[in-house]
């Protein structure tokens, strides 16, 4: 597969652990897709993480646009020094895995 999304990282998203999905929910399987709370969960796919030695089992949350389990966000973030404006690619591996790692796109504009 190796479809590939980019993701620009915000304050916001830093600060809430959330990886925010907004444009890209058309990227995972439509039941994977649940509502706000966890009774209404979607079927579950595996993020292998950069950085994190675990997989993470989760769904999405369609109404936050984003993937409902948030607890390793900030280590990610932490573990790459990642900063707002920066790039996390979302590789599809299969119809239920994907890999999340970050993007160094090189720009002397900035330095």
């Amino acid at each position: 597969m190796g479809e590939i999304r980019r993701i620009r990282l915000t304050q916001g998203a830093i600060d809430n652990s959330y990886l925010n999905l907004h444009g890209h929910l058309d990227f995972f399987p439509p039941n994977s897709l649940g509502g706000s709370n966890r009774d209404e969960a979607g079927q579950s796919i595996t993020l292998h993480i950069s950085g994190l030695a675990e997989t993470i089992q989760t769904d999405i949350d369609e109404t936050k646009r984003a993937v409902r389990a948030r607890g390793w966000v900030q280590e990610f973030v932490k573990a790459h020094k990642l900063k707002p404006g920066d790039v996390v690619a979302l590789e599809r591996l299969s119809e239920r895995e994907y890999r999340i790692f970050p993007v160094r796109e090189s720009s002397s504009a900035h330095e």
